[in-house]
């Protein structure tokens, strides 16, 4: 990062407080806006970025972390979020909340995502670490129009027809949002190796109650495209339908 990227630095109308994250692509400062105490998450990346974060401010949806500017600054482009005193799924997972906990905060984290798909905003990386749920069980999508590695944990996430070079769109963010979802339920991913996510069928999970959920998230994880559900829309709807309790006199209800 260049120089004047410190503490107590301006970016546009925004303060830096303390360096939160950062990789080669950039770093994430806690920063505040002038004239207020309003926390603010400032994504500092690699120049030509921010247009197509520019999408990101027209979505408000309480699943999706809140745009507030896009800019250049120096030889950075900069995105300012909203603070989020909250986790990243990976992290609340090792609590070991109940599977119905797990399933809400997944319904939200894809109730984001399926809102940005309509606003015509793609992911691109969505995986564990890019929800954030807060101290009341609140799930915010975050960092869209990331860029997946071909290798390392986000390539356990990547949908097969992106692995042989098509672009990012919301058939491929259903994929990597049912590999999240079944390694949070499940434990661990859907894919023992690259092949069998390319070439493969996802495992049957445990048994438990949680899994009546594989049915919906086999199709979402299906090699092709067009096997999988028209929306996440659909998805979440089937997810939603084979976890809702038997109503009382039904054979399948327990009390």
């Amino acid at each position: 990062m260049v120089g004047w990227v410190r503490e107590g630095a301006w970016v546009d109308r925004f303060r830096l407080l303390s360096c939160h994250a950062s990789s080669a692509m950039g770093a994430v400062w806690r920063a505040e806006e002038a004239g207020t105490a309003h926390p603010v998450a400032l994504k500092l990346t690699t120049r030509g970025a921010a247009a197509a974060a520019r999408a990101l401010q027209g979505i408000r949806h309480p699943h999706v972390v809140r745009v507030l500017a896009v800019g250049e600054a120096d030889d950075h482009d900069f995105l300012a979020m909203d603070w989020v005193e909250g986790r990243p799924l990976t992290t609340w997972l090792q609590e070991a909340p109940a599977w119905r906990e797990v399933l809400e905060v997944l319904c939200q984290a894809g109730a984001g995502l399926g809102a940005a798909h309509r606003a015509g905003v793609v992911h691109g990386d969505f995986k564990p670490d890019n929800v954030l749920v807060d101290g009341a069980g609140a799930a915010r999508v975050i960092d869209f129009g990331g860029a997946p590695r071909a290798c390392g944990q986000t390539a356990g996430y990547l949908a097969p027809e992106r692995s042989f070079g098509a672009p990012a769109d919301p058939l491929s963010d259903q994929f990597a949002y049912c590999c999240a979802a079944y390694e949070a339920l499940f434990g661990r991913l859907p894919f023992a190796s690259r092949d069998e996510r390319l070439f493969g069928a996802p495992a049957a999970p445990p048994e438990g109650p949680a899994a009546t959920l594989f049915a919906p998230l086999r199709r979402g994880l299906q090699a092709d495209p067009g096997l999988r559900y028209r929306d996440l829309d659909g998805l979440l709807a089937d997810m939603a339908n084979v976890c809702a309790p038997a109503p009382i006199g039904h054979p399948g209800h327990r009390s």
